[in-house]
């Protein structure tokens, strides 16, 4: 992190005189501010507001930032709401569509000037990492919520980058939702299991928890990449998946939307579900439980990520002094069996 002496040695004058020139309303002359400013720009130099605010007094607020919420997403923010006022803490919720690292930049100082004692980042479909680094390079008390901070495009078996190491986090065990919904299906007498999914770095958990699931059994993987995860995109699985050679007894899914498309389209060509398909969803959206036959599907433990998030946060603001990272949990998913299986 670079810090005022760095600014210093680069400009040949005073720390002192670094400190004034960077804030309003100083003596220093106009030459000497901009010198000193542009350096500090090239240097990407950020001051430690969260050390300022709690010089200046810290508000009783903490701060919840969200990307494109949908109704999981608000699930968890209102656990997280609930938590901290229980705790005694009011909550401003932010809600943004992402950005490039000087948009983070403006959001990290608008947090800063509110004085918040902490932040919570939910970013749901919406890239948030640069804004955890502006918090954290600012010394902010921050959790990340169900976020990778990973490159999206990581190889698989790469050891997970410094800054998840490095950040509190609430993450989800999705590999353990899809081993459950595999035993589920295998219990049940399915041997020719598919997966049906995205080919990306956030399908990972799920289809290596379908991978698990299968060779605990000795059985071996087999899988169809969509473009996509929505209803449409299912309907065209569902076409590939009948046309394989030797057709799936069961399928499951990167998630309900897509799960639901497969759905239609079977029951559109008259394919029976669960007698000669059973399929499997994930997430547990509210049109799962209101299709014909009702999807099972694996539960996110939404309510339960917003209030660990809370806690962390509440723990650090407490003055926990456990390293970067040390205060990270994991929440698992819960499979909800249902009529297609």
């Amino acid at each position: 992190m670079v810090s005022l002496k760095d600014i210093a040695e680069k400009t040949g004058l005073s720390k002192m005189t670094v400190s004034r020139a960077l804030q309003e309303g100083s003596s220093v002359s106009a030459a000497t501010r901009e010198s000193v400013r542009a350096c500090a720009r090239k240097l990407g130099y950020r001051p430690h507001l969260a050390a300022r605010s709690l010089r200046t007094g810290c508000s009783r607020t903490l701060c919840a930032v969200c990307g494109e919420p949908d109704e999981r997403g608000f699930a968890r923010l209102a656990a997280f709401v609930e938590t901290s006022r229980a705790a005694g803490y009011d909550v401003t919720v932010m809600f943004v569509s992402g950005g490039d690292s000087r948009a983070a930049a403006r959001l990290a100082d608008g947090i800063f000037a509110a004085r918040a004692g902490g932040v919570a980042v939910f970013p749901d479909k919406t890239s948030l990492g640069e804004l955890v680094a502006a918090l954290q390079a600012g010394g902010m008390p921050c959790v990340a919520a169900d976020m990778d901070l990973s490159p999206a495009d990581r190889p698989a078996g790469t050891t997970v980058e410094e800054g998840n190491r490095l950040t509190d986090r609430v993450s989800i065990d999705r590999q353990w939702g899809m081993q459950e919904a595999v035993r589920h299906l295998i219990a049940g007498g399915r041997r020719r299991i598919v997966y049906a999914g995205l080919d990306r770095a956030n399908s990972r958990g799920r289809y290596e928890g379908y991978c698990r699931g299968l060779d605990a059994f000795g059985l071996s993987p087999e899988s169809i990449i969509t473009r996509g995860h929505q209803f449409a995109d299912g309907r065209t699985a569902a076409d590939r998946l009948l046309a394989m050679r030797a057709r799936p007894d069961a399928v499951v899914t990167f998630d309900d939307p897509l799960a639901l498309g497969i759905l239609n389209r079977f029951l559109e060509l008259g394919v029976k579900v669960p007698e000669e398909v059973a399929l499997v969803g994930f997430d547990d959206r509210p049109a799962a439980a209101m299709t014909y036959p009702e999807l099972t599907t694996v539960s996110l433990p939404n309510r339960e990520l917003g209030q660990a998030a809370a806690e962390i946060l509440l723990r650090r603001i407490a003055g926990d002094s456990a390293p970067a990272g040390a205060l990270s949990v994991t929440v698992k998913t819960q499979l909800v069996v249902r009529r297609s299986a």
